[in-house]
This record gives structure tokens, C-alpha cells and sequence, in this order.
């Protein structure tokens, strides 16, 4: 029997809304054929799994738009990662996992440094035994570089706080540690108005529904999956994966209004500035949920 087309299959893993939704735009299944080229043509293993990988990517890209704009090549090297696929798991070590590692020489981890990190790239690659790996969070809206650093950093401060040890300056290390790589220009560019953005990422966080700050919350914080925030909000999979890509839309679109009527920079360091702190979009919500500003609002 011939397989589904793949839209078809692509839409199977959404909501019966979602679907619906994703269905009607008429470029929808030429960007699904187009993004199956390009994650096999990366990952030919993946030839044999696209209907995992699909329901894996529908959770982080439920419409087109978000199809569209999703580093899907990033994602399916995550996915096969997370299958413990030696060769995907070899260039995530060499490009992605080694660079965020040597960043962390930065934080004073101790006589224990060794054992962090390799929590570190345990909890990353092969999770715990409640909890997937947290490498399948990622979910292609940015680089998959700069999610790493700041994942790993979070993971180590999560490790070393488990073990008693004191942390000193957390928000400043999170800050240059998730800036690794970044130009000196555009270091200094975010330091510069890194007050203003904390103000305006607080202004656009409050703005959210409460229980789509519990879902954040669950996901960001707690480490709860797609498939498990589902149950917990009696909604399907799909459904709560699009909250949370909705949830952080608002508060990246309310956060770039209100900056870019406060700040008076030109187009292209606006866009600099504004493509750095999307890549820390999940670190700049779990910082407002690790401190409990959400509760206040």
C-alpha cells in the first residue's frame, strides 16, 4: 500500500484544530516536502523515521509560519541525539557540546568540576530516568549553539545547587556565559541595554494568561515534556505544544515593540541585538520564573 503524502502524515500528529489550520495554507505541502529534503538530505537515517521526527517537529512547529522559520536541520540533529544516533551524537559533541563546555571553565566549579560536567552532558543527551533527554527541548528558533551554552549552563548551576555548593553571581554568569561567541560589539550592545530589555521581557511576561505562565513554568523549570504537559492541562500534545510556541511569540513580539519604540538604534544594531536575545528567549523566561516574578504579577 502506497505511504500517506507527507503532509498527510505531518498533520496527523496535530490537534484536529491545528490540522485543520495547517491544511488550509496553500503552501503547506510544498514547505513540509521541502523541509523532509532537507533533514534527510543532512541525516539520511532519518529516511526511516519520519513519522517520529514529524510528531517530535510538529510539537515545536504547529502552523506553517513556525515550520518556516524553524532551524529544522538543528532540530533533526537533536532529534537523532537523543536516539543516541553515533554519528549525529559525534557532530553534536564536536560542534555544539565541546564549545558550551569550555565556556563553563568560566564558573567556579570546584574540586567536583569533572563529575558536572558530566551531568552536564548526561542530562543533555540521555536525560534521568523520569525525565527525556534535554536536548529534545530544543526548538529550532534559534541556534542551536547558543541554546546549548545556555542549556548547559543552566544545567550546571542546577547541578552545583543540588550539591550545596554556594553560587555567586548567577544572572552574571548565565549573562556571559550564554554571550560565548557573540562579537565584542554586540556583547557590549546587550550590556548596554541589558536594564531596559529585563524591563520591556517583564512588561511583555506579564501580559501572559496565568496558566499559560504554569505551562512555561512545567516545561522551562520542571522539565516536563510535551507529551506530559498535555495530560496535566487535559488538552492533546499538540495543542500544548502551540501555547507554548504561542506563549513565547507574544512575549518576543511585546518585548520588540516596546524596544524598539525606547531605543534609538540604527535598523541593522536593532536587528543584532534583537537576533541575540531571541536566541536567549528561554533563559530570559526561566530567569523570571526561577525568581518567582511570575507569581507577583
Amino acid at each position: 500500500m502506497p505511504s500517506l503524502p507527507l503532509l498527510s502524515r505531518y498533520i496527523a500528529h496535530l490537534d484536529a484544530e491545528a490540522a485543520a489550520a495547517f491544511a488550509a495554507s496553500p503552501s503547506a505541502a510544498h514547505v513540509v516536502e521541502e523541509v523532509t529534503r532537507e533533514v534527510t538530505s543532512a541525516y539520511p537515517v532519518l529516511v526511516n523515521k519520519v513519522d517520529s521526527f514529524f510528531a517530535h517537529l510538529a510539537a515545536q512547529a504547529p502552523d506553517v509560519e513556525s515550520l518556516q522559520s524553524c532551524r529544522v536541520r538543528e532540530v533533526a540533529l537533536a532529534f537523532l541525539c537523543a536516539a543516541a544516533d553515533p554519528s549525529a551524537l559525534g557532530e553534536f559533541e564536536r560542534d555544539y557540546l565541546q564549545p558550551a563546555l569550555s565556556t563553563l571553565v568560566q564558573m567556579r566549579l570546584g574540586a567536583g568540576a569533572d563529575d558536572v560536567l558530566q551531568e552536564v552532558r548526561a542530562r543533555l543527551l540521555m536525560g534521568t530516568n523520569d525525565r527525556e533527554p534535554k536536548v529534545l527541548q530544543f526548538s529550532g528558533r534559534g541556534p542551536l549553539g547558543g541554546w546549548v551554552r545556555v542549556a548547559a549552563t543552566r544545567t550546571a548551576l542546577s547541578v552545583l545547587r543540588a550539591t550545596g555548593a554556594e553560587i555567586h553571581d548567577t544572572d552574571e554568569a548565565l549573562s556571559d556565559l550564554a554571550a560565548a561567541g557573540q562579537s565584542p560589539e554586540l556583547a557590549h550592545l546587550k550590556r548596554t541595554h541589558s536594564a531596559l530589555f529585563k524591563e520591556a521581557f517583564e512588561h511583555a511576561f506579564g501580559a501572559l494568561a496565568p496558566e499559560d505562565r504554569s505551562l512555561l513554568r512545567m516545561h522551562l523549570l520542571d522539565g516536563l515534556s510535551i507529551d506530559e504537559l498535555g495530560p496535566v492541562f487535559g488538552v492533546h500534545r499538540a495543542t500544548a505544544a502551540r501555547r507554548i510556541v504561542k506563549a513565547k511569540e507574544l512575549i518576543w513580539e511585546k518585548t520588540r515593540d516596546e524596544l524598539s519604540a525606547r531605543l534609538r538604534l540604527g535598523e541593522g544594531e536593532f536587528e543584532s541585538l534583537m537576533g541575540v536575545l531571541l536566541s536567549q528567549l528561554d533563559l530570559s523566561i526561566a530567569r523570571v520564573l526561577d525568581t518567582g516574578d511570575d507569581k507577583r504579577k
